[in-house]
């Protein structure tokens, strides 16, 4: 009868052993899915080379910046950065045709909200360049470049899905075959919207 009773009450601290664990992860899997943000995808273009398209703008024609698409994909604050430029001008396409570039950059984008609907954000970036980064006070012979770049950006919410924001780089990498790092300021404003 002693063995039965020891058995039984072993029994009852199991189950309230297991029975507390159960609650205890059901809150943890509740506290998760609060706090889980899901993936968000933005896409944005650059409202600067869009407007070029339709309004001359004489001297500074075309100069809006390195480039023209970028899509960002991630959870609350961290991003996967993808921006993209391309411009190929033809030697009789006009007094005011640039030179051409195609640029890619790919990287690490983390947003901070400290001013409501102002945020402000880093970018680490790898970029591929060929052609001059499309900005004025330029060497317009530049050619390919490899490297990277540390970028910093203001965006501001104007809905729920859409914002614009600028954005300034520091590159340093190889251009021309030599180390050369640029300064590219913030010349293009890009218009973003969310999707689902």
């Amino acid at each position: 009868m002693k063995r039965n009773f020891v058995l039984g009450t072993f029994l009852v601290m199991l189950f309230a052993i297991n029975l507390v664990a159960q609650e205890t992860t059901e809150l943890s899997k509740e506290k998760e899915k609060k706090t889980f943000t899901p993936a968000k995808r933005e896409i944005g273009i650059n409202m600067m080379a869009l407007a070029a398209q339709f309004i001359p703008f004489k001297e500074s024609q075309g100069l809006h910046g390195p480039f023209n698409l970028s899509i960002r994909r991630g959870y609350n604050r961290h991003y996967f950065n993808f921006q993209f430029g391309m411009e190929i001008n033809g030697d009789g396409f006009g007094s005011n045709a640039g030179p051409s570039y195609v640029h890619l950059s790919l990287g690490y984008l983390r947003k901070s909200n400290p001013f409501g609907r102002f945020r402000y954000y880093t970018s680490y970036n790898f970029m591929l360049a060929a052609g001059p980064f499309n900005i004025p006070n330029q060497d317009d012979f530049e050619d390919g470049g490899v490297g990277g770049s540390l970028g910093f950006g203001f965006e501001y919410q104007i809905t729920d899905f859409i914002s614009i924001s600028t954005e300034s780089m520091f590159y340093i990498g190889n251009r021309d075959g030599e180390f050369r790092p640029k300064f590219i300021p913030p010349f293009g404003l890009f218009m973003f919207a969310k999707l689902r």
